[in-house]
């Protein structure tokens, strides 16, 4: 359900994204998306395919999920609606600005939830949504960054995310202030006596590694290239990293 439901996100953002795909001279690994349509490699009636049969097979396990489970169906119908109505219309939340806030809970709250759904059947855990909310924080950071190299073909192209419409400087504010709201929850976790989210502590010094180069950027006019590939990167990584450092906290 969580596999199918990713792969059709993906799909079909890639779809309807190729208006602003196709003027984007900033691409780098993880935005812009990834080139195939634009370079005529693949048709767009074949990644409408894709993403209309991994909805389907998404569809079957989330009714599958929800005869384990009433709330492992709901949790994987919101995480598909979701999904769907990212890029396509008539929502189109990418567009609208509340896709980013939306796609960040899908993939760092409704997931874990799944799993934790899957292996309790019975009431949440009191660190869930704490280390839910930290790691949508994150993720929320970093689909800013991913978003601040294409601001520019997305607004020629009429594609409104948060950050055209916020415009870029206040998109790095609140790209920091997402991290300062993760480093915060951690620094909780530390004065509530669990003292294994020093674990987490590990992230600090790549967060500031993050802000630096961000700052960066933004006095280079927002545009420099070397910088683009850096920032996405360095987004992605400090998202997986949060994730994997929460291995050793919670069991170590």
């Amino acid at each position: 359900m969580v596999t199918f439901t990713q792969l059709m996100s993906h799909y079909i953002n890639e779809y309807y994204d190729q208006e602003s795909d196709r003027i984007n001279q900033h691409r780098t690994w993880f935005s812009g998306g990834s080139g195939v349509l634009k370079e005529g490699r693949v048709s767009a009636g074949l990644v409408l395919r894709v993403a209309l049969t991994c909805l389907c097979l998404a569809c079957i396990f989330s009714i599958i999920g929800g005869v384990y489970s009433l709330w492992l169906g709901i949790v994987g119908a919101t995480a598909i609606f979701g999904g769907w109505f990212y890029s396509a219309p008539p929502l189109r939340g990418v567009r609208a600005g509340w896709g980013e806030l939306s796609a960040s809970v899908v993939v760092a709250t409704l997931t874990p939830l799944v799993g934790c759904i899957s292996q309790t059947r019975g009431p949440l855990p009191s660190l869930f949504l704490p280390i839910s909310l930290s790691l949508t924080a994150i993720h929320f950071a970093m689909l800013l960054a991913f978003e601040m190299p294409d601001a520019p073909s997305d607004e020629r192209s009429g594609k409104r995310t948060l950050t055209v419409r916020v415009g870029l400087r206040r998109a790095v504010w609140l790209h920091h202030f997402a991290l300062l709201f993760a480093s915060i929850l951690w620094i909780g976790f530390l004065f509530s006596g669990f003292m294994r989210a020093i674990w987490l502590c590990l992230l600090l010094p790549v967060m500031i590694y993050q802000v630096v180069q961000i700052e960066n950027y933004r006095h280079q006019g927002f545009s420099a290239p070397s910088l683009e590939q850096k920032i996405t990167f360095t987004a992605l990584a400090l998202f997986a990293l949060s994730g994997v450092l929460w291995f050793p906290a919670l069991w170590l």
